[in-house]
This record gives C-alpha cells, sequence and structure tokens, in this order.
C-alpha cells in the first residue's frame, strides 16, 4: 500500500543523548558493560521504568490508552513528566537522604528532575504551533500524498529556550555521507533520523547532492542551501548556518549529532528539514514543533519518489523477507527502508528484555541467509546504540556495492540481524520508498 493504515506518528527520543545533557557529560556507551545501568544511575529510575513500553523518559510525549495511541500536548507532557520523576525521587529519599550526591557527578534526586524538564524540548506553553502542525500532518498524512506544514511558524520568530547557545561545531562533512554518522538526540525525531540512515546507507549521493553552498555564506560562517521534496515530488530549498543549538557552557549537542566528532551534516540536516517542516524564515527554528512523524514519508522528503507500506500483521514472515530481498543487491538495501515497532509490546514479548522501544523507527540496512538457511533482517537504531538482543544474530554484517566490499559488527553502533519471524512478532511494519 502507498500510505500508511493509519496516521504513523513515532516521537521516540535518544535516553542515551538526554542522559548526557542531564549529566553534563558525555559518554561512549558502546563501550559499557552494562549502559542501561548508568542511565538507571542518572535519571534514578528502575531499568523496568526506563525501557518499558510505555516510558516517560523515552516516550514523553506520547503514551497508550485502551490500545491506542495518545499524543499529548506539551502541557500535559511536562505534568506527566515532573509526576513520573517527582514520584520517583519520592520512594528514594528514604534510602538515600536528602540532598545527597549520587553516584553521578553534581547529581542529586532533587536536581535530577530539574535537569530532565529543562533538557526535554518541552518549553512552549503556547500550544498552538505545535498541534498546527500536528493537525496538518495527522489529516494529509491520511491522503495518498503529504503536503508540508509551511503555515505553522511566524517568519519573524526565533527558537530560543533557556540553557540553549547556537555554535558552529566542525564541518559539514569529514568525509562523505555516511550509514553511520546519523545519531539521534533528545528530540522526538527518530523517524527523521533513522531515515537520513536509511538513504546515506543506500543512497549517500542524495545527501551529497541535496546540498549546495548559498550565497550569504563565506568561509567563517558557511550557509547551505538544502533541498527536500514535497507532495508533489518536487524540489523546495532553504537556506541555514551551521550555527546549532548546543548547551551552554559545555556546547554539547542537544539533538541530532554525527558519530564522528567534528562533522555536521546530520545536525544541520536536522535543522534544514526543521525550517521546511515549520516554515519560518529565521534560522533558530521552532526544533520541538516537528516531534512525531513519519519514517517513509521522511525518506520520501530526501529522495522523492513514491512510498510502499508493509505491515507484519496479515503478511507471513517469507513476504516479508521477500519484501527487504526485492530492495536490496548483494545483501543490502539499495532502496531506503525503515521499520517500525508496535505501540506496546505484544503479548508473550518484553521489549525491555529484547532491547527494543514501543514506537520507535529504525533503519532496515539488508539482509543476511546463514549456512542453515536461517533468514535474518539487518536493522540499525538511530540511537546509534542498544542494538536488540532477542532472536538476533551474532557476528558481521557483510554486503557489497558495485564498488567495494563492506563488513559491520553486529551488536555495534545501534546494528543487529534479527530473525524474520521474531521480526514479525516484535515489529509492526516496513517502508521503502523509490
Amino acid at each position: 500500500m502507498n500510505k500508511p493504515k493509519e496516521p504513523l506518528l513515532l516521537a521516540t527520543i535518544n535516553p542515551f543523548a538526554l542522559a548526557e545533557v542531564v549529566a553534563r557529560k558525555r559518554f561512549r556507551w558502546d563501550k559499557m558493560k552494562n549502559p542501561r545501568e548508568k542511565l538507571s544511575e542518572i535519571f534514578n529510575v528502575s531499568q523496568e521504568k526506563l525501557f518499558g513500553h510505555d516510558s516517560v523518559i523515552v516516550n514523553p510525549t506520547m503514551t497508550v490508552k485502551g490500545g491506542k495511541v495518545v499524543h499529548l500536548k506539551h502541557g500535559e507532557a511536562r505534568k506527566r513528566m515532573r509526576r513520573f520523576m517527582e514520584g520517583e525521587t519520592r520512594e528514594r529519599l528514604p534510602h538515600h537522604g536528602r540532598g545527597r550526591a549520587l553516584r553521578v557527578k553534581g547529581l542529586t534526586l532533587e536536581n535530577t528532575t530539574d535537569r530532565v524538564m529543562d533538557a526535554l524540548a518541552l518549553e512552549s506553553d503556547d500550544e498552538t504551533k505545535r498541534m498546527t502542525l500536528q493537525q496538518v500532518e495527522v489529516k494529509t498524512s491520511q491522503k495518498e500524498e503529504f503536503t508540508p506544514l509551511t503555515t505553522a511558524c511566524d517568519e519573524q520568530e526565533i527558537w530560543d529556550p533557556n540553557g540553549i547557545v547556537w555554535a558552529d561545531k566542525g564541518s559539514f562533512f569529514q568525509d562523505h555521507a555516511e550509514w553511520s554518522d546519523p545519531m539521534q538526540g533528545a528530540l522526538g525525531d527518530c523517524y527523521f533520523i533513522c531515515s537520513l540512515c536509511s538513504v546515506a546507507w543506500s543512497r549517500p549521493y542524495v545527501i551529497v547532492n541535496a546540498t549546495c553552498p548559498a550565497e550569504d555564506g563565506n568561509e567563517d560562517n558557511p550557509y547551505h542551501m538544502i533541498s527536500f521534496y514535497n507532495d508533489k515530488n518536487k524540489l523546495e530549498s532553504v537556506e541555514v548556518s551551521e550555527l546549532l543549538p548546543v548547551q551552554a557552557g559545555s556546547l554539547d549537542y542537544k539533538f541530532a549529532r554525527s558519530s564522528e566528532e567534528k562533522e555536521v551534516w546530520p545536525a544541520v540536516m536536522e535543522k534544514a528539514y526543521v525550517k521546511w517542516r515549520t516554515g519560518g524564515a529565521s534560522d533558530r527554528p521552532f526544533y520541538e514543533l516537528i516531534e512525531a512523524g513519519d519514517p517513509v514519508e521522511a525518506c520520501r522528503h530526501l529522495i522523492g519518489g513514491k512510498k510502499t507500506y508493509r505491515y507484519t500483521d496479515g503478511t507471513g514472515a517469507q513476504m516479508l523477507f521477500k519484501f527487504v530481498t526485492d530492495n536490496s543487491l548483494f545483501g543490502r538495501t539499495v532502496n531506503p527502508m525503515v521499520a517500525w515497532t508496535r505501540p506496546s509490546q505484544p503479548e508473550g514479548y518484553n521489549y525491555a528484555d529484547a532491547h527494543l522501544v514501543a514506537g520507535h523507527a529504525y533503519s532496515v540496512l539488508g539482509y543476511i541467509i546463514t549456512d542453515d538457511e536461517e533468514r535474518y533482517i539487518v536493522l540499525r537504531n538511530p540511537w546509534g546504540t542498544y542494538g536488540a538482543v532477542q532472536g538476533c544474530l551474532e557476528g558481521k554484517f557483510s554486503s557489497k556495492t558495485l564498488k567495494y566490499m563492506s563488513s559491520i559488527k553486529l551488536g555495534e553502533n545501534g546494528v543487529f540481524a534479527m530473525e524474520v519471524m521474531t521480526f514479525k512478532k516484535l515489529f509492526a511494519g516496513m517502508g521503502v520508498v523509490k
């Protein structure tokens, strides 16, 4: 099908990025023996509550009621988050003592709640712009084509929340656009960051061709003209600088970043997407307005073409696997593909144990057929860590293009290979653009 069964609005944030904002420190998560334990220490929340299917930390603006996904206004999300964090604090005070420092330097039970609230993009008390944008997306996503949201922001308004400064963090490319570069930050746009990975993996030249130097820029203050495809598959462009929203003081990233320290293309692409989607003229666009979206549609915004959705319910495992192989060559996808989990974990399964996240978007990188004819789908979490473990293969994912071979270690950078029957049970669907 060329449109989703119902509006597909995925809005998980990266708790590892949020933890770095709260702790005011960078961590090498993939090098830790138990990164989930470190997250639990930072947030003072149990691992079960951190990664449960209705996690307030991972999905602050969405919840599931009566089996249906409910999207919260920012004011409601703030109240829900504060109630949750303060409730966790009350539970721990008798054991830790008021004001006692925790194992993470600078954190106490009392100040952790404030830091979490400050770190989330839930600043605006005015819901008008955000709800205008979300309502337009819900309405238009039910049609065959999607209308970019170009009327939500006043042209003169800038986004300038507390604790944020704007800084140039490096060069647009260190080398070129690589699949492992995009990493999601503390913003609910998993759908867009996973689409960047999928496009950089299958068609890296698209990222290069979508950008060009803008006339207003210079060597000291570069500006980029970045293009996206509208609902008629026609290109529209916006101009953005390389000034990015970072934390005051440390200048660490808050939102999207590259896995390469001094490279900024994923963050600049995210900024350009925010500006294009919201329709403002300012170089400081309202990031919070793009939370919740459709990863298949985001892929189309990047490359144009037609969308195809395939749902796991009602589709056999063999056909799901064929859907991937039909869009692959030499084991790797050649058309941008994405997948997404169910809004709540299926009966008999535990997402936390599987290292999966409910209502979350993933890139599809290809497939593996073992010597025993077992079939696996290769995926990547846009967090750049926390790959799934249930029904997953160990070892490496080897694939080739017409020019070179590539070998990726499974279990690193958020990459994992999941057996197709397990995928069918734990994931809700897949999509491709070509």
